[in-house]
């Protein structure tokens, strides 16, 4: 396990937003995978969370009887040259990159990122019905 170590207040403050932005992300997209699997849309689920020394992974995924079915991904990273904001990559098949700013208020970092989620997950379900349309 990495050891992260703070240079400054800034980098608390950073670290600690970043880390709320995260779990805030997460829960959002566990609480979508737990309500898929159980209106059995899934069976189950796998995610892990790494840390480094300017962000967060986080990556969940599904599959069937072995083969990935479903992946999704959200990457917290702060800016080098901006200590208030950071970089969130989502990748469910296809990436969107958002900042957030740390000094905007709580609510409305987690309003954007619940609608971004929610617009990768309509994305990719939308992507997959097209595969399987062109494959059937």
């Amino acid at each position: 396990m990495e050891t992260i170590k703070f240079e400054s207040a800034d980098d608390i403050r950073v670290h600690k937003g970043a880390l709320k932005m995260l779990l805030y992300a997460v829960n959002y997209l566990l609480k979508k995978l737990e309500d898929a699997k159980i209106t059995n849309e899934i069976d189950d689920y796998t995610f892990n969370i790494k840390t480094f020394n300017f962000g967060y992974d986080f990556y969940a995924y599904t599959s069937i009887d072995g083969v990935l079915d479903k992946f999704y991904s959200i990457d917290i990273r702060t800016m080098q040259a901006n200590k208030n904001k950071l970089r969130i990559n989502f990748d469910f098949g296809f990436l969107i990159a958002t900042d957030i700013i740390l000094t905007d208020s709580n609510e409305k970092n987690k309003a954007k990122i619940t609608n971004i989620i929610e617009e990768c997950i309509i994305k990719s379900e939308v992507k997959n019905n097209k595969v399987l349309e062109g494959v059937c």
